[in-house]
Parts: C-alpha cells; structure tokens; sequence
C-alpha cells in the first residue's frame, strides 16, 4: 500500500521514474480520508516529528499488519523509527 501523498512526494513523471512506475504497479493507493490525517497528526505529535508523508506511511503500514508482514520503504529511517516507536509497533524498514 502506498498513501497518494507519499506518491505525490517522490512523482516527477517522464520516463527517468520507469523503475518507481514499476514497483507501483505492484502496490495500492491508500487514500488518507479526515479520521487518517488526524491521526496522523496525533502521531507527529507524539513521536515529535513534522513531516506528514513518513506518518502516514507509518500509520498505513501499521493497519496493513493484520494482513500480513509489512515492510516500510523510506530515505527517512530514523524519522520512520521514531514514529514506530511512538506507537509501539515493530514494523520492518528498508532504506531506499
């Protein structure tokens, strides 16, 4: 699963993003409604970080668990620590 605004962050079009186009085919959007930004917001707070996108990876991933293991993709792994940490939930990280 992919949160839009996490799409929108790294989505430049053109064809330098053949690869990202790739691997998103393999992926859902997962589209954040008003209940999701809250608690995203609720999650920053908590963790003490400021950027929207890696909480809302973070909090996707982390309602995904029941279905299966879960592994987050991000440049921002300590960010991401954090925020699992605040949550205290253990969700696997790769660094891209």
């Amino acid at each position: 699963m992919v949160p839009v605004c996490a799409l929108g962050q790294v989505w430049r079009g053109g064809s330098r993003q053949a690869s990202l186009s790739r691997a998103l085919r393999k992926c859902v959007s997962a589209p954040l409604d008003e209940d999701d930004a809250k608690a995203c917001g609720v999650l920053l707070g908590a963790a003490g970080t400021a950027d929207l996108v890696d909480a809302s990876v973070v909090h996707v991933a982390a309602q995904q668990r029941s279905s299966g293991p879960v592994d987050v993709m991000t440049t921002d792994k300590n960010d991401v620590a954090r925020l699992l940490g605040a949550i205290g939930v253990s969700i696997g990280t790769i660094e891209v």
